[in-house]
This record gives structure tokens, C-alpha cells and sequence, in this order.
């Protein structure tokens, strides 16, 4: 049974409270990422499948999109280097990311392709709010997170134990101090897992596919809102998977998805989906 990551969407086309009929079309730009194939801990079977069908949404709602594929350390950080650099002074900036994540001492960290397997050691890892703090520095107005993700960590030895002493405190309290028009939504509570029922997609990015492809524009609350109703429908059938989606925002203003078209979809780096697959398989996988 895999253990599920990270999924993150960082941004929304918004409007604000004073003028909500009008749709806030500035400079929009995303960096969608998926891992599903990994070196030294478990594969994921719908990862990639999550950032590709999200990319193609976020360019439906006018995104300029880069798609990155089961990138190793190096090619992450340049994709995020490129992405920050690419959303200076932008209304709004997106960050997807689908893969194995942690979360140690209330900070969330994405994991690559070729992260190891020593939990003491975070030099391959690159930590949220290291991202939202650089997108708040290039001038970035709207910055909203949408992690779905198991809030444990993958790194179980075959005995069932948690391996170095950075594991212990994987389901620690929530410490999240929040800069300006900043939001973030957890597809899950802390410890908890994240399921892939389906196995094509994440239960969270589903049901956040699910409610965007019937909108043509709808508020954030209400997307998160309804995603987390449809999540918590789904995780009731399956005994000791509870699954609780919430989230913690600075944004006082209305914020809005509306399908305006215009956007596309880049793919950078090296993808190693195609040339390793992962085998599918039935049932509830929790990630």
C-alpha cells in the first residue's frame, strides 16, 4: 500500500468584494508537478495523472502552465526557480504538486523522484513555505495552496516504524503563519492519509476536477467546500481511512476560478512516466 504525497495548487483568477461581478484577468502563471516514479520509496499510480488533467484545467481558466514530470532534486528546484521567476508581479501564481510529501515539526516538504530514504537529512526536499515566501517576494498578489496529501510520512521501515528522529513529529500541530493573500487547503488532517480509490486520480483532486468541470466560475470557499463534501462522502466507505479536507487563509477578498480560456500548457524537464510506468492495481491505495 503506497503512501500518498503531495499534491499542491497554489493560486485562482479572483475578484475582489467591491467589484465580485468582475473577474480579476491579470497575468496568470502554475507550475503543475507529478511524481509518481520513485528511486528509493514507494511508487505513486495516479501522481502524474493529477498534475496533467489539473494543467489542462488551470489553462481552461487562462493559466500560463509548466508541466513537470517525475523530476529529480536538480530538476525541481530549476522548475521552481523558472516559476518564480516567471510570476514576478503577477495577480496570481499557481503550484500544483502531486507526489510523496512529509510534514515534520508543522512544516510541509515535497519530495522528488530521487529523494532518499534518510529522514535526518532534508537536502533534497523542498519545503512549501519556501516557495509561498518567494512567490510573496516577486510581487505575487493571490498565492493559494491545495495540498493533497497523506500528513504523514512515507518513510516506514518494513516493520511498520518511522525511520530517523526527524519522523516523530510527522503529525505535530499546525503552525502556519501566513503572509499576505495567502490561502491553503489540505486535502487531509494532519496524520491522516490521502486515498486513490479510483487509482486514476486522488480522492481530493477528483473531487476538485469534479466541481471545476461542471463551473464555468465559482468562489473558492465554495470549491473547497464542495471538494471536501465529495471527499468526505467517499473516505465513509472505507473503514479506518478517514479522510477530513480543511484549510487556513489570509485572503480577505472573494476569490474566484472562471473559465475565461487562453491559457496553455509547457512541459519542462525529463518525464520517466513513460519509460517506467506504474502498474495499476484495484482497490483503495492510500497515498
Amino acid at each position: 500500500m503506497s503512501i500518498k504525497a503531495l499534491a499542491i495548487v497554489l493560486g485562482a483568477a479572483f475578484a475582489f468584494a467591491g467589484s465580485a461581478s468582475q473577474a480579476f484577468a491579470g497575468k496568470l502563471v502554475a507550475l503543475s508537478i507529478g511524481v509518481s516514479t520513485y528511486t528509493q520509496i514507494s511508487s505513486l499510480p495516479s501522481t502524474v495523472n493529477d498534475a496533467k488533467a489539473v494543467g489542462k484545467l488551470l489553462a481552461e481558466f487562462g493559466y500560463d502552465v509548466r508541466l513537470v514530470r517525475d523530476p529529480t532534486s536538480r530538476v525541481l528546484r530549476d522548475a521552481v526557480d523558472e516559476f518564480v521567476q516567471s510570476a514576478r508581479g503577477a495577480d496570481v501564481a499557481v503550484l500544483y504538486f502531486s507526489g510523496h510529501g512529509k510534514q515534520v515539526n508543522g512544516e510541509t516538504y515535497m519530495i522528488p523522484a530521487d529523494g532518499g530514504s534518510n529522514t535526518d537529512g532534508f537536502a533534497d526536499h523542498l519545503a512549501v513555505s519556501a516557495v509561498v515566501a518567494r512567490l510573496e517576494a516577486a510581487g505575487v498578489k493571490a498565492k493559494i495552496v491545495f495540498v493533497d496529501a497523506c500528513r504523514n510520512n512515507p518513510y516506514v521501515s518494513r516493520n511498520g516504524t518511522l525511520q530517523g528522529d526527524a519522523t516523530r513529529n510527522a503529525s505535530a500541530a499546525e503552525r502556519f503563519i501566513l503572509g499576505p493573500g495567502v490561502m491553503m487547503s489540505f486535502a487531509s488532517a494532519a496524520g491522516e492519509l490521502s486515498g486513490d480509490s479510483n487509482v486514476a486520480f486522488s480522492d481530493y483532486t477528483q473531487a476538485l476536477i469534479t466541481v471545476l468541470q461542471r463551473e464555468q466560475r465559482i468562489e473558492l470557499t465554495e470549491l473547497t467546500r464542495a471538494a471536501r463534501k465529495l471527499v468526505v462522502q467517499r473516505s465513509a466507505a472505507n473503514v479506518g481511512n478517514r479522510q477530513t479536507p480543511f484549510e487556513v487563509s489570509s485572503i480577505d477578498d472573494p476569490v474566484h476560478f472562471v473559465r475565461t480560456g487562453g491559457g496553455r500548457v509547457r512541459e519542462m524537464g525529463r518525464s520517466q512516466a513513460e519509460r517506467a510506468p506504474v502498474s495499476r492495481t484495484s482497490g483503495v491505495i492510500t497515498r
